[in-house]
């Protein structure tokens, strides 16, 4: 009875969520010495963990945002174990908080992807926390690019060759996570790569910049300063930098 309880109850998940795209953040509690180490190499560590402290405010603002405009299902995937109280000064109890899993970064992607997948079976979107400005247009337009195809996977471009969002219809899409050398500017060209040579469909939404380093946090505040258009509210990290 249990065993049958368990997939009725399954079942209805699965129907209310019919149509909708499952959303993560990927992150983890701000703290000096863990929190933007390349960052805090031009800051310092106190500097950097405020600053990730702010552009995670920012980062749950946008998804935030864009379940508003759109039919999808929040997530955060977090890491260290035992981070949720701390975390939970800046996620709200309305967002599921789970624990990331996987050796290295391209298998806590897909796996937390995949748990999103488990309920949301038309899709999953993955984004990370630093990224302030990110306006919530592109992560909208990535939801109904996904949505629309029949399998395959969307990417948002970052400016360092990497990329700020990824997601996918199904497992199909595993190989463009597995055995990658992270965090190089020939990531995106590489999964391009792989895509074609898995004959796995890839659509784009426009390309942005995370911030983790010394001339990203520039260009942010360059940004920020200069009112140029197009930006997300960055509601915290305006606050920060202005004061």
């Amino acid at each position: 009875m249990c065993a049958n309880m368990s997939v009725e109850k399954a079942m209805r998940v699965l129907k209310s969520n019919a149509g909708r795209i499952g959303l993560g953040l990927m992150c983890k509690p701000p703290q000096a010495g863990t929190s933007k180490t390349r960052l805090a190499a031009y800051v310092g560590a106190d500097r950097a963990a405020v600053l990730a402290a702010a552009f995670l405010a920012d980062a749950v603002a946008t998804i935030e945002a864009a379940a508003r405009d759109s039919d999808v299902s929040l997530f955060a995937f977090f890491k260290p174990p035992g981070a949720e109280d701390l975390l939970r000064q800046f996620v709200p109890a309305t967002i599921p908080l789970v624990l990331q899993d996987g050796p290295d970064l391209g298998a806590a992607m897909f796996g937390a992807l995949w748990h999103m997948l488990g309920t949301c079976p038309d899709g999953a979107i993955l984004i990370g926390s630093d990224l302030p400005t990110l306006p919530a247009a592109h992560v909208i337009k990535a939801a109904r690019r996904l949505r629309m195809m029949q399998d395959g996977a969307v990417f948002g471009p970052a400016s360092d060759g990497g990329y700020y969002l990824v997601g996918i219809k199904s497992a199909r899409q595993a190989p463009l996570f597995q055995n990658m050398t992270w965090s190089t500017a020939t990531v995106m060209n590489e999964t391009r790569r792989r895509a074609a040579e898995h004959g796995i469909a890839v659509e784009d939404v426009p390309e942005w910049y995370d911030v983790d380093d010394g001339p990203s946090l520039a260009r942010l505040e360059d940004d920020l300063r200069s009112g140029v258009g197009g930006l997300g509210p960055a509601a915290a990290t305006r606050r920060l930098l202005g004061s």
